[in-house]
Parts: C-alpha cells; sequence; structure tokens
C-alpha cells in the first residue's frame, strides 16, 4: 500500500508542480506562453490609428526593459489568430503601441472593440532580426503610418546616422516625428506629405542622403503590403526581418542596395 501511496504521491506532485511552473510562465512576458495584460490607456488618434498602453496584471520585477530591437505578438483569443507590433519604448512594465486597425482580417476587428480594462495576450519579447545593424554606418528608413514604431524603438540601440524618409496621408501629422528627433540627435526625418510615391519622388530624396558605399548603407522599409510592394517588390513574409538585396519596385537601382522589410 505504501508503494502505490508514493506512486501516487510522485504523480500528483508532479502534475501540481508542471501546473505551477505552466501557470507562473503565463504570468511572466516569455516568448512561449501568452502574458496577460491590461489595457491602460486607449486613444482613437484618426478613424483607423489607435494609440494604446499595456500594462502586465503581474509587474516584471527583473529585465522590465528591452535590451535589443524587438517585437511582441498578440493573439485575438477568440479565433486564435495573432500579430506582431513594435512597442514604441523600451519599458515592458509600461508597452506603449501605435496601431493600425486595418478593416481586413480579425486582428482589426478585435482591436476595435477593446476598451480600458481589457485583458490583452501578449507574447515575446522577440528580436526584430539577426543581422547586426550595428556594422552600417547609416541606416535610410523608408516608412509610412505606423511604421514609425520599429524606427522609435530602434533609436534606442542605434546611435549612428538614422535617415527618415516618412510617408504620411493628407490631413494627418507626422506622429512621433519629434519624440524620435529628441531621442536621437542622429536622427534626421523628412516628412513627405501630399506627395505620391513615385521613383522620381525617392530618386530626388536619396541624391543626397546616399553618400557611403552602398555596402555600408541598410534600407529599412516598414508600411502596409501595397507600399512595400511599391518599393521592393513582393517579399513574401518568410523573407521578413532578412537582409536582402537587388530591390525589385520603386528602390530598385543599378547598385546593389541592402534592405530590410519589417
Amino acid at each position: 500500500m505504501n508503494k502505490y501511496f508514493w506512486i501516487s504521491f510522485s504523480l500528483i506532485s508532479g502534475t501540481a508542480y508542471t501546473a505551477y511552473r505552466y501557470n507562473l510562465q503565463k504570468q511572466r512576458l516569455n516568448r512561449t506562453y501568452y502574458s496577460d495584460f491590461i489595457l491602460d490607456e486607449l486613444q482613437i488618434v484618426d478613424n483607423d490609428l489607435v494609440k494604446c498602453s499595456l500594462k502586465p496584471k503581474v509587474p516584471l520585477q527583473r529585465e522590465s526593459l528591452l535590451n535589443n530591437w524587438s517585437y511582441i505578438t498578440i493573439c485575438n483569443p477568440y479565433v486564435q489568430a495573432e500579430r506582431e507590433f513594435s512597442p514604441l519604448t523600451r519599458d515592458l512594465n509600461d508597452i506603449k503601441l501605435f496601431i493600425r486597425t486595418y478593416n481586413k482580417g480579425t486582428l482589426g476587428s478585435y482591436i476595435r472593440r477593446w476598451k480600458p480594462g481589457d485583458t490583452i495576450r501578449v507574447r515575446g519579447p522577440h528580436p526584430v532580426t539577426n543581422v547586426d545593424i550595428n556594422q552600417y554606418s547609416r541606416i535610410i528608413a523608408v516608412i509610412a503610418g505606423t511604421g514609425i514604431a520599429p524606427i522609435l524603438q530602434l533609436a534606442h540601440f542605434y546611435k549612428k546616422p538614422l535617415e527618415v524618409i516618412y510617408f504620411v496621408r493628407n490631413n494627418v501629422p507626422p506622429f512621433y516625428k519629434d519624440e524620435l528627433e529628441q531621442l536621437s540627435s542622429n536622427a534626421d526625418v523628412q516628412v513627405i506629405q501630399n506627395r505620391p510615391l513615385t521613383a522620381s519622388t525617392i530618386a530626388s530624396i536619396l541624391h543626397s542622403k546616399e553618400r557611403e558605399s552602398p555596402d555600408d548603407v541598410l534600407f529599412l522599409i516598414c508600411g502596409n503590403d501595397s507600399f512595400v510592394q511599391k518599393l521592393v517588390g513582393d517579399v513574401p513574409w518568410s523573407s521578413r526581418r532578412r537582409l536582402l538585396g537587388e530591390p525589385k519596385g520603386i528602390l530598385s537601382s543599378k547598385q546593389k542596395r541592402n534592405f530590410m522589410v519589417l
């Protein structure tokens, strides 16, 4: 009887410990399991643009600051869909996001239903790329709309010249432009408004920016699918955040251009 008692006790203890560790992991922000965060603030700044702040239900005691360029994943628990977002700042105890709520897709409709106090499930942080961005003497970011988010976070970790070509819609301000320039003295943001995304527009802007050897410059592209396709052609999701060369779209050039789609 003692033998069976100890076998049963061991099984129950092992199961309880596994459940305890699983719940503990879920409480801490990690890459494997989704953790519960509270939607602390929500501000609708345009029809489909949202600023929000997420705070963990259990405050992070250690490693609460991002130590490299990272993104997080948020899921829609009702349909098991997920989407990646770049926090604007390094503080994981107060994750600030700048989001476009696309009409298509399950995440957009889910985000449009958010209200302060809601529980949001978050996983991460994940490194944006395994490419050493500091090997480049200059980064030229061509972005649109919420594409400013990963670039603002990047400025915490990249202290060399950061040229930003920021396309914004008519009657919409260039969100976070001032914050980026205040954060990095090496950041130079050029806002493009009321001008079409064409080869001549890009060529006229880049004419004064590409001063180094092509191998010393990295282009970062961030925007919606249509924006990305116009600039560099079709880039499958499996190739994003990887170092690529010879863009096919508006950025195509006779010389090699290292680029990455975020």
